[in-house]
């Protein structure tokens, strides 16, 4: 469908955080919260399709190839669910969450350590998610650059909104 040059997916991500950021700082207000519904919406939909679409790709022609593979994605997901529930990551994602909002909330533009400040909050925010990993493993191993475009867009409209 979409071909991608060889690029390096980092400095793009890099420079829509950036762009994202420099937006935001231009904009008069922020968004509104039904705006914000709807870009987060576009998000999803956009993801699930690029989601759908590696996922066809990668089952090939092979008829009785499929419902096996389905059967992994599915054993996968129930699995992936179990761990994380267990390990209890949704929990330890808002606690991280919530530390970089308080974080942020307590910036002050006359603190000396303002630039560590800063470099903390942004590493929590754009790093912390599994789409960055994930991302650049599929873009090295099997050349799928799309998971790092849509972190990309993410975090530009991450920085726009902050």
């Amino acid at each position: 469908m979409f071909e991608c040059p060889d690029a390096d997916w980092k400095r793009v991500e890099c420079g829509g955080i950036l762009i994202g950021g420099v937006m935001g700082m231009m904009m008069s207000r922020q968004f509104s919260a039904s705006t914000q519904l709807a870009l987060r919406g576009m998000m999803g939909v956009l993801t699930v399709f690029i989601g759908l679409r590696l996922t066809w790709t990668t089952l090939g022609n092979d008829a009785g190839h499929i419902p096996r593979q389905l059967l992994a994605v599915i054993l996968s997901l129930m699995l992936g669910r179990l761990v994380g529930r267990l390990l209890r990551i949704q929990k330890n994602l808002n606690r991280l969450g919530q530390y970089a909002s308080k974080r942020f909330a307590a910036a002050r533009p006359t603190d000396p350590n303002r630039f560590n400040e800063g470099f903390v909050i942004c590493a929590l925010l754009f790093c912390a998610g599994p789409l960055g990993p994930i991302g650049a493993v599929q873009d090295g191993l099997m050349g799928y650059w799309e998971p790092l475009a849509i972190k990309m867009v993410m975090d530009g409209l991450a920085a726009m909104g902050s």
